[in-house]
């Protein structure tokens, strides 16, 4: 519980709010809605708590999201673009439309997820687990594959 007091589940959070109560460490947002269009570029959310956040058309530019728990979260249309993810837990995260370019998500579990037209260019998908993932019109030239598990369960290589 940080000292701005406790969040509920639904909560509308402006960007500012987010951040404040990062710097005092707190790290558990489940469920929150960041307003849409706000910008958290370069923010430090690594290892937080933000399962079924709602968190759409809100800027993630170089944000630190390692080992972040975002589990049924909503990102529609979000920008991550060259954001950490790495061991992100993603599982039936909504990412429609997201932009991931040049991001980190090696070891991501991303099961389940909805990447439906997500720009995944240049990003590092080593050792992410896709099974179950619907990746119709995803964008992913230059992406790296390293043991990447695939939506229907097949590893790939980019080699």
């Amino acid at each position: 519980r940080g000292i701005w007091g406790k969040l509920r589940i639904g909560m509308e959070i402006t960007a500012e709010e987010l951040r404040r109560r990062v710097a005092t460490g707190e790290d558990y947002f489940a469920g929150v809605r960041v307003k849409e269009d706000e910008v958290l570029d370069g923010i430090n959310l690594r290892q937080a708590y933000l399962r079924g956040a709602y968190l759409c058309y809100v800027s993630f530019v170089n944000a630190n999201l390692n080992n972040a728990r975002l589990n049924g979260a909503s990102l529609d249309r979000a920008i991550l673009d060259s954001a950490d993810l790495q061991n992100a837990q993603l599982q039936g995260a909504c990412l429609y439309g997201a932009s991931l370019r040049n991001c980190n998500l090696i070891g991501a579990e991303l099961q389940g997820a909805d990447l439906r037209g997500a720009d995944l260019r240049r990003s590092d998908l080593s050792h992410a687990d896709f099974r179950g993932a619907n990746m119709d019109n995803v964008i992913s030239y230059e992406a790296i594959y390293k043991n990447t598990i695939m939506p229907d369960g097949s590893i790939r290589n980019s080699w």
